[in-house]
């Protein structure tokens, strides 16, 4: 079963902004006294010669709450720019707030809308969410497989089916700037909130493959079995890898340790909540408690590493987990649960292919079922949370999270 997996992490620029950043020019509560127009040109600066777009950002939303109209506009312009370079969706959904919002401002509200009718086209369902149609081809040698986009929106890694190496993109001018050996085929990929790290899944290789992104160098942290899932804490302090037979293990980034968190089982994939509190986790192989074709799902504390739920009897075969941004839903795919002829099928709706569950995150308890066309795997949510789109094999499916009502999307759209 081919697992397909698109990352979004970000970069965040070292440590020679430091002094820019400490400095509370980005304090979300700065004083009304202190004048918004400096902020804004510290932010630009941040953005445009720093190329710190991550930083940036939370500068020009927090101005665009000021009463002068024109900085509002600018700051919201600006904070569009930086989302476009992030390769985020929410770069149309701030272009139409500054239309809507700032009408008269006619010098930003312009590039706004030239910006907006690139990027975006209009819901049939008037579901007022934008959706990111058309992007620009790269060409990459090897069946680029994954590709995960650095925070400051400057670099992008691409993994490779056919290539033992993980390619480096220049997003500025869309060119390869170089390529990092990885002595592997790695697929799935996950950045670290600073940038300083990519952490790979190489399956069948053992091991956790580290790219340091500062000197391009690689080093394996064993962890016990492949590394088939990756999460990465929020606070960035550990790393939590789904190891196959390995069973669930973290690593602590700091001093590289790595210990297992108990449970039995061929932990497939994992996803932690967005308070850090929880981990989720699919398995295959009918451990621990399941049976062929009903594989089972575990939720632990991340503290105590105790196990708090174990979801069992679904028709599923240990897929990939996602947790909505809010941390109120998790959706996960049951692979070829209901199509496998060595399977029961029991709980399967009549010609069932595969299957989405959703799962209230607070209770474990089953919410509804999807049935979406196709085979894929990758699950990722956009918008905050609005819009949740599937890679069904062949092509992108987007439905609405809330009403999971479909939304039109071109051709070869790319999220």
């Amino acid at each position: 079963m081919k697992r397909i997996r698109v990352t979004g992490n970000r970069r965040i620029s070292g440590l020679a902004l430091a002094s820019v950043l400490l400095g509370g020019a980005f304090t979300p509560r700065a004083s009304e006294a202190q004048s918004s127009a400096p902020r804004l040109q510290e932010a630009i600066d941040v953005a445009e010669t720093h190329g710190d777009c991550v930083s940036a950002v939370k500068a020009f939303e927090e101005i665009a709450k000021v009463s002068d109209r024109s900085l509002a506009a600018r700051a919201l312009l600006y904070a569009g720019r930086c989302y476009e370079r992030l390769g985020r969706m929410q770069a149309a959904e701030v272009y139409q707030r500054l239309l809507d919002r700032f009408p008269e401002q006619r010098r930003y509200a312009d590039e706004a809308r030239g910006r907006l009718s690139r990027l975006t086209g209009r819901m049939p369902n008037g579901g007022g969410l934008p959706a990111l149609l058309f992007a620009r081809a790269i060409d990459v040698p090897g069946q680029p497989y994954c590709v995960a986009i650095t925070s400051g929106g400057r670099e992008a890694y691409v993994s490779h089916n056919l290539n033992q190496a993980v390619t480096v993109i220049d997003t500025a001018t869309n060119t390869i700037s170089g390529s990092i050996a990885v002595g592997a085929y790695c697929s799935a990929m996950r950045v670290s909130a600073d940038g300083a790290r990519v952490y790979l899944n190489c399956y069948p290789e053992t091991g956790l493959r580290i790219i340091d992104t500062a000197t391009r160098s690689v080093r394996t942290v064993e962890v016990g079995g492949p590394a088939r899932g990756i999460a990465i804490s929020p606070d960035g302090k550990s790393v939590y890898v789904a190891a196959g037979e390995g069973g669930l293990r973290k690593l602590d980034v700091a001093t590289g340790a790595v210990s297992v968190i108990p449970g039995k089982g061929y932990a497939l994939d994992v996803a932690v909540t967005p308070d850090g509190r929880r981990l989720w986790v699919s398995y295959q192989g009918g451990e621990p408690g399941g049976r062929p074709g009903h594989d089972p799902i575990a939720v632990f504390d991340t503290e105590t590493r105790k196990r708090l739920h174990l979801i069992l009897g679904l028709p599923y075969v240990g897929g990939p987990v996602a947790i909505t941004p809010d941390g109120s839903r998790v959706w996960t795919h049951a692979w070829d649960a209901c199509t496998r002829p060595t399977y029961d099928h029991l709980g399967c709706p009549a010609g069932a292919t595969t299957l989405i569950h959703v799962i209230d995150a607070t209770t474990a308890k089953l919410l509804e079922t999807l049935q979406p066309s196709g085979d894929g795997a990758n699950i990722s949510f956009l918008f905050g949370g609005k819009l949740v789109s599937l890679s069904t094999g062949e092509k992108l499916l987007f439905l609405e999270t809330r009403t999971k009502a479909p939304v039109a999307a071109a051709a070869g759209a790319l999220v």
